[in-house]
């Protein structure tokens, strides 16, 4: 579906939506934990359902209702299930080591790009311990001890082992090879095992959670605002006159978090009062970012830079190719169709700031494509129209709701 979009000057007020990256492990975890655990402010995202799905088919009762969700602990797993991961990568790098575990014969699916994405890490290291992946089909049962992975990838590897971790009756440490990408993700991994009663030794490269750690839900979970989705919204303000976020956690290990440290570094306008984050117009110099641990702001923050005078850099930007879409490429030729010039070469982008004119943008049905698109419209010199609305689903389902609520 294609959105039309009209130039505004954003003011006002939004309540931002759930963290989809701690809403992913609480629930998989509740799920795994014994008893009744209610979770507030799980969200409604498309992403969320996918997880929900999978472990009803897994065997837990979940009573949901588009943004709570009452978990009952899984008392007998079931040992032959169908799943569908939709688009979500968190769902299925996460869930895979999990049924493997348990030796569920599993047959999966997906959606959009979602299996063409890389998971020959992963896959490796659980065939080396007894369970075979081919034609989209998990055999085999989980062995415990050690495992060596590439941590150069993804990070959601790492984290889905250490939750099938869990489950073993045995002492199990990954190795990480290589340099440790999105390290927050992980970080959010350890903490919420940590909530869950699982304490994991942590050394320079490697995780290990022994045989006696088990899962103990505290039956009562609050799920904080997502600071991925907050940065659309925060860069609108900066762009327009003023707009306050609610919902975040000041202290949050969400690595998007550093999106605020990154601004006000170059002169933005941002300050938290009162659990609000308030953005203000402000006059930014060029930026220079490194995106190595937060891919997911990359498509925003060069909307961001398109708008700063002289020229801004991105570095480390060819993992953004093996996200939803190929978000290298869905950039540069969005701003191109907008009338800015970039440069890439060797893992690094270069955006010439300048007038921004209406233009026919492609969503190419990536969410943080659509939405980061959409914020550019609100200033250009002319209207415009975004292609795959929809798609915004996936992680914040109300963006178009609150662009409204901000004067869109």
């Amino acid at each position: 579906m294609i959105k039309n979009l009209t130039p505004f000057v954003a003011q006002g007020e939004i309540e931002i939506n759930s963290s989809k990256s701690f809403a992913h492990r609480y629930v998989i975890l509740a799920c795994l934990s014994s008893g009744k655990t209610i979770l507030k402010n799980v969200g409604n995202s498309v992403d969320i359902l996918a997880t929900i799905g999978c472990m009803q088919r897994l065997g837990a009762k979940i009573e949901y209702d588009g943004l709570n969700a009452i978990v009952y602990g899984i008392e007998n797993f079931n040992k032959e299930i169908e799943v569908d991961f939709l688009e979500s990568g968190s769902t299925m790098r996460f869930l895979i080591p999990i049924f493997s575990v348990l030796g569920v014969k599993t047959k999966f699916t997906g959606r959009g790009k979602l299996l063409e994405r890389p998971n020959d890490a992963l896959y490796s290291a659980l065939n080396k311990k007894g369970v075979k992946i081919e034609n989209n089909q998990i055999n085999g049962k989980l062995q415990g001890g050690k495992f060596n992975i590439d941590a150069t990838i993804s990070s959601q590897y790492i984290s889905g082992l250490l939750m099938a971790f869990t489950l073993i009756n045995e002492d199990c440490t990954v190795n990480l090879v290589g340099n440790l990408v999105s390290k927050n993700y992980l970080d959010i991994t350890l903490s919420a095992l940590k909530d869950f009663g699982v304490d994991c030794i942590v050394n320079e490269n490697s995780i290990t959670i022994n045989k006696n750690s088990k899962l103990k839900s505290k039956g009562f979970y609050q799920i904080e605002g997502d600071w991925s989705s907050a940065c659309f919204p925060i860069v609108l303000g900066l762009l327009g006159k003023k707009v306050i976020v609610n919902g975040l956690n000041p202290n949050s290990l969400q690595g998007d978090k550093k999106v605020v440290e990154i601004l006000q570094n170059a002169g933005a306008n941002l300050q938290f009062e009162e659990g609000k984050l308030i953005a203000q117009n402000s006059q930014i110099k060029g930026l220079r970012v490194d995106i190595k641990d937060i891919p997911d702001s990359a498509p925003i923050l060069a909307v961001l830079m398109a708008t700063l005078k002289g020229k801004s850099t991105m570095l480390n930007v060819d993992r953004l190719k093996i996200k939803e879409s190929d978000r290298l490429l869905a950039i540069i030729e969005n701003l191109k169709k907008a009338g800015i010039k970039t440069e890439y070469s060797n893992n690094q982008l270069t955006v010439f700031g300048g007038k921004i004119k209406g233009a026919n943008f492609l969503g190419y049905n990536d969410h943080r494509i659509v939405m980061a698109f959409s914020v550019l419209a609100s200033i250009a010199n002319g209207n415009s129209t975004i292609t795959d609305m929809e798609a915004v689903s996936k992680s914040y389902k109300n963006f178009f709701e609150d662009l409204t609520k901000l004067g869109g």
